[in-house]
């Protein structure tokens, strides 16, 4: 009698050519039980993929745009180039925040993958992306002409994406992402996609809440002198430039993690994005509710009022005793806001009510922690891009350029790059510009059917 065993086919998982793809099937709470969802390794690795080369598109273009900046009057002298190299630096940090988020969002990556990764693009190897950048920039052949070097970094970042794509594609394919997808709270076993919704709403508390715990001796330093908040219309303007690149970035990270979701309406059948609820429509895309949220734009989702952070911010009162207490109060209702409607979104319930204020985690940690005067950390002197401000004269005392937004080893770069893919991803300027300037938050009260009711703004002539 033939041996049964010998013609069943063993699951051997991997990305290209899976014999039996391991899937799960939605079946956790808050998930339509009435409807199945299917994700596979493979459809996770191709995900990944896109994110990958897009990630590599955004930088290459950027560093393009650069470099031609940079020769546009011939052979750079070496002040141009450092400033170059500052860019380029800044646009790789960027770079990693950005996949080091998404590839964040897998069970149990951050230890291996995300450290590979990052070791990859930031170590001080002479294969990392930036050490071989900085080579490019210092070689005289390859910097021979802006075409030149346009080409080598064009190599490079190609290279460098196909080595941590691939192996991202070898976690993926055999790592136990199913068995590690555990419920923080409950401990149970969910799906893998309700695991890195989960991870997205963590991601943006710690990094707005990281935000909003520095945020007080940032502003003393900025703008309080003696007691007195500075009313000088240039020293509260670059203050709010500084937050509003701030809040950006945590839009930033956001943005690129909900585009890892290939299909939203089939991994989530009960998000109202999927038309099992509702407030917006089949494939709608939250971020324009967030973009109102954060950046103070025209409304989208159900009929409500809607009190932006820039609303709040600028509503905040300046005594000394009150101010913190209301910056602190604006955020948190920011979040509260966000963390709603992606869990409306998701079809999920979020398992974060409020921000954090201590504990926060970093991208870049372990390994990196210390990167940008502890980007992202919530250290007091480097949260989500706060440099060390000088009240007397409005600005940074930090290194960087434009406008020192962020310390070294960030410069210019990294706002640079991820404000092009804020645009990119539909995200407004905020309307932010100072402290002090309403009386009361601005209110857009929103009809069933999209239209504005009314627009109270309560200024007090400041």
């Amino acid at each position: 009698m033939a041996s049964i065993r010998g013609k069943v086919r063993s699951f051997r998982p991997s990305i290209d050519g899976i014999a039996l793809e391991e899937r799960v099937v939605m079946n956790a709470a808050g998930t339509a039980a009435s409807a199945q969802a299917l994700l596979s390794r493979r459809e996770l690795y191709q995900s990944y993929r896109a994110q990958f080369r897009a990630a590599a598109n955004d930088l290459r273009q950027y560093l393009r745009t650069q470099i031609a900046t940079a020769y546009a009057n011939g052979t750079p002298d070496a002040t141009t180039k450092a400033n170059l190299q500052s860019q380029i630096g800044g646009a790789v940090n960027a770079t990693a925040f950005r996949l080091s988020s998404q590839l964040g969002l897998l069970p149990e990556a951050n230890d291996r993958l995300v450290a590979r990764l990052q070791t990859s693009l930031l170590g001080n190897g002479r294969n990392s992306l930036t050490s071989r950048l900085d080579a490019l920039t210092s070689s005289g052949r390859a910097s021979r002409s802006a075409s030149a070097l346009m080409s080598a970094v064009d190599r490079a970042i190609t290279q460098s994406t196909v080595t941590n794509a691939a192996q991202a594609g070898n976690f993926i394919a055999r790592s136990p992402i199913y068995a590690n997808s555990i419920d923080i709270n409950s401990g149970a076993r969910i799906p893998v996609q309700t695991y890195m919704a989960q991870q997205v709403v963590n991601q943006f508390a710690n990094t707005l809440g990281s935000l909003n715990s520095g945020f007080g001796n940032i502003a003393n330093a900025a703008l309080v002198s003696g007691g007195i908040m500075s009313t000088d219309p240039a020293v509260q303007q670059t203050f709010a430039n500084q937050l509003n690149a701030a809040v950006g970035i945590a839009a930033n990270q956001l943005g690129n993690n909900l585009a890892v979701f290939p299909t939203v309406q089939n991994l989530f059948p009960s998000s109202p994005s999927a038309g099992g609820g509702t407030g917006t429509t089949t494939g709608s895309n939250p971020l324009s509710g967030v973009g109102n949220i954060l950046f103070g734009t025209t409304p989208g989702g159900t009929p409500t009022a809607i009190t932006t952070l820039s609303g709040a911010l600028s509503a905040a009162p300046t005594t000394s005793d009150a101010f913190v207490p209301a910056v602190n109060s604006a955020f948190n209702s920011a979040f509260q806001n966000v963390a709603s409607g992606l869990g409306s979104f998701f079809g999920t319930t979020t398992n974060v009510s409020s921000l954090p204020t201590s504990n926060f985690s970093s991208v870049f940690a372990p390994t990196f922690a210390g990167l940008g005067n502890g980007f992202n950390g919530g250290t007091s002197n480097g949260p989500i891009g706060f440099g060390t401000f000088s009240t007397s004269t409005g600005t940074s005392t930090g290194s960087g350029n434009l406008n020192n937004f962020y310390s070294d080893p960030f410069g210019g770069g990294f706002y640079g790059l991820t404000t092009n893919q804020n645009t990119a991803l539909g995200f407004p300027t905020s309307s932010f510009s100072g402290f002090g300037l309403t009386s009361g938050t601005t209110t857009i009260i929103q009809t069933p059917g999209g239209g504005e009711t009314g627009i109270t703004t309560n200024t007090n002539g400041i």
